[in-house]
């Protein structure tokens, strides 16, 4: 009876301590709100740094196509290069036909108002330019708890924090989804 009594109590705690609580995994969007309904969105414009690598279009209302051409660098079909202009360690490119330009903190819209303004002051040299700047080759690193760390080729100019972190695969359910950082 008394070792009756001893198994059941000893069964009776081990039933009782060993149940323990689920820790509630966290959500990405976990108190988001919803923005959906915000008239405008601010977004920041990207501002060029040194390394960054730009693509320049020129052209201009002019029937004559070689008038655009001598403006926009040659390509070469089957050679595998990078194309257009590296921001160098100073923050400037050159141009091969339009010369230096300091670019460094600039945004596109400010570099393509520069270039536009050396097309046609103190001489027009295209009618009406149009001036289509890219930075493309922006690449981030992913550290910490994801799927996949290392250097990520974003597709476009810009990516948020969820299609990076999707691109590198995702936070596992142990990793901490409460603490990121964006450096650019």
């Amino acid at each position: 009876m008394k070792f009756t009594r001893i198994l059941i109590l000893l069964g009776l705690s081990i039933y009782l301590f060993s149940c323990t609580v689920s820790k509630k995994l966290p959500y990405y969007l976990e108190n988001v709100t919803d923005s959906t309904a915000k008239r405008e969105v601010n977004i920041q414009q990207l501002r060029i740094q040194k390394n960054d690598q730009l693509t320049i279009q020129i052209s201009s209302i002019s029937t004559d196509p070689k008038a655009d051409m001598i403006f926009n660098p040659p390509v070469t079909v089957g050679v595998a290069q990078a194309s257009g202009f590296l921001v160098d360690g100073n923050g400037n490119i050159e141009h091969h036909r339009l010369g230096a330009f300091h670019v460094e903190g600039l945004t596109k819209a400010q570099l393509a108002a520069e270039i536009k303004k050396r097309l046609t002051e103190p001489v027009e040299l295209l009618k009406d330019p149009t001036v289509i700047i890219r930075i493309t080759g922006i690449k981030i690193t992913m550290l910490g708890q994801v799927g996949n760390e290392g250097i990520i080729n974003v597709p476009g100019e810009s990516i948020t924090i969820l299609e990076a972190v999707g691109l590198a695969g995702g936070i596992p359910d142990y990793g901490k989804r409460t603490n990121l950082k964006v450096l650019r």
